[in-house]
C-alpha cells in the first residue's frame, strides 16, 4: 500500500510493469536454453493468460536425466552471490503434523525445482548477470556430471549435510 500511495497508480502500475518484463527476460532467457535438443527447464509458473506475478519458477527437464537436480543448481548460482530459492517439489499438510503431500500432481514430491523473485531492484544489466550465472553453473554442471555427485555422496557420508540431505 506504502509504495501505490508513494508512487500513484501510474508509477506503481509502471513500476509492476517494469519487474513483470524483467521477469519475462529471465523466463525465455532460460526457456532458450537446451542439452541435446531439448530445452533445459520446464516452465511450473505459466498459464494461459500468463503469469500474475513477477516470479519465473522452473524446474530442470526431468527428460534429460540429469546427475544434478535444481538444488545442486542453486549451490553453484550462490557461488556467484546470485540467491536462487529451490527446494522439493512437496509441502507439509498444516492439518495433520508430519505429512508431507506433492505440490505438484504431475510430479513426484522428491523432484525438485527453483524460483527467482523478480524486485523492483532487479534491473536488466542484473538479470544478464543472473541468466549467465544460470549458463555458466549449468556448464560447469555438465562438465563435472557425476563428478559433482560424488563429491555429494562422499560429503553426505561424512555428515556434512543440509536439513533436506544436500551438502553445501
Amino acid at each position: 500500500m506504502y509504495k501505490f500511495l508513494r508512487l500513484g497508480q501510474a508509477g506503481y502500475r509502471s513500476k509492476v510493469a517494469l519487474q513483470m518484463s524483467t521477469a519475462e527476460f529471465i523466463r525465455s532467457s532460460l526457456l532458450g536454453m537446451t542439452l541435446k535438443g531439448e530445452k533445459r527447464f520446464v516452465l511450473l509458473d505459466g498459464s494461459a493468460a500468463g503469469p500474475a506475478l513477477p516470479v519465473v519458477a522452473m524446474r530442470l527437464n526431468p527428460k534429460l536425466n540429469l546427475a544434478y537436480d535444481s538444488i545442486d543448481l542453486q549451490h553453484i548460482i550462490s557461488e556467484r552471490n546470485w540467491f536462487v530459492s529451490a527446494y522439493k517439489m512437496k509441502f507439509s499438510d498444516p492439518l495433520e503434523e508430519g505429512t508431507e503431500l506433492p505440490l505438484f500432481e504431475d510430479a513426484s514430491s522428491e523432484d525438485t525445482m527453483f524460483r527467482v523473485v523478480v524486485k523492483a531492484t532487479l534491473t536488466l544489466p542484473n538479470a544478464r548477470d543472473l541468466v549467465d550465472a544460470f549458463r555458466k553453473a549449468l556448464e560447469f554442471l555438465d562438465m563435472a556430471s557425476n563428478g559433482y555427485l560424488d563429491v555429494h555422496n562422499m560429503r553426505l557420508k561424512k555428515g556434512e549435510q543440509h536439513h533436506d540431505g544436500h551438502v553445501c
